[in-house]
């Protein structure tokens, strides 16, 4: 199968480009700045809000990024609550996580929570190691924040299509379909 130069070209999208450069900038900037308030590593903040954002944004349209985004914003919640539980109950031990993230397989399973509870994993972990590395931060602020942070960069990323799909709207109505697509 042989690609041409013209369809490499034609699948770029130099505006898509900008704006989903200008997401990231955003997320990574009202992470670090929510973080911050509350203790000196807001480089955390700023890589979980990025990541929610670049999660939500792999979606074809709106309707998908919202769907993606309320997944990972209750995977989020349902990790946060039970790290946050542990950590206000218990000092962080490697013991302590592995029975807490049994109860949080036990409880997603239970849910049925979509990706076996995935990202509400990754959530129990990252709240578990951030108390590890600054211990004076309490539990509860440190899942408060993780959730903020998240929810920040899923709010960032579905506003990345919206405009992308409001920009594609008016193109269509002036000129025809964009042959250009969203990957």
């Amino acid at each position: 199968m042989k690609i041409s130069l013209r369809a490499v070209i034609n699948r770029i999208s130099l505006f898509q480009i900008i704006l989903r450069c200008l997401v990231i900038v955003l997320a990574y900037t009202v992470g670090a700045h929510v973080t911050g308030k509350f203790h000196a590593s807001s480089y955390m903040g700023a890589m979980l809000a990025c990541t929610s954002a670049i999660v939500v944004m792999q979606a074809e349209d709106v309707r998908e990024s919202i769907h993606k985004g309320w997944l990972r914003v209750v995977g989020t919640l349902i990790g946060a609550i039970i790290a946050t539980t542990y950590l206000q109950l218990y000092p962080f031990s490697l013991h302590g996580l592995a029975i807490s993230f049994c109860i949080l397989e036990l409880i997603c399973m239970a849910m049925n929570v979509p990706d076996g509870g995935t990202v509400a994993a990754m959530t129990l972990v990252i709240i578990s190691v951030i108390s590890q590395e600054i211990p004076d931060l309490p539990p509860l602020t440190n899942g408060v924040l993780r959730f903020v942070e998240g929810t920040v960069g899923v709010f960032i990323g579905i506003g990345e299509l919206w405009i992308t799909e409001q920009i594609q709207a008016i193109h269509h109505k002036k000129k025809g379909p964009n042959p250009k697509t969203r990957t």
